[in-house]
């Protein structure tokens, strides 16, 4: 997921940013893909289907889950101090953090069985 806004009220160099810069190495270090979005498509094409649309929503960020598992090897009070931060950038209404929700559909091919 790459967070950014429209209007350029949120910073690369913001908490929210560097956090999820944190959570996107994450993900890669346990093998999983942090951006499935931008590959969508291609694996639907990939697999024989036809007609293939790929929209992209801009959609605003809120809360998210949270998940104790820490494979950053982070102590507890670094994470902490970041989720502050992280917590005051989502507050602050001058920035306008978004993200984009990618959507497929296609035609299964008339000739597959």
């Amino acid at each position: 997921m790459t967070i950014y806004s429209t209007d350029g009220s949120v910073s690369k160099d913001s908490s929210l940013c560097k956090w999820l810069g944190y959570v996107q190495d994450g993900m890669k270090r346990i093998g999983l893909e942090s951006e499935p979005g931008l590959y969508l498509e291609k694996w639907v094409k990939d697999v024989g289907f036809t007609n293939v649309h790929h929209k992209v929503f801009p959609y605003p960020v809120g809360p998210w889950p949270k998940d104790k598992t820490l494979v950053q090897g982070w102590e507890k009070e670094e994470v902490d101090v970041l989720v502050a931060n992280v917590r005051k950038d989502l507050k602050n209404k001058s920035m306008h953090p978004q993200h984009d929700l990618h959507v497929v559909y296609a035609q299964k091919p008339m000739d597959a069985a």
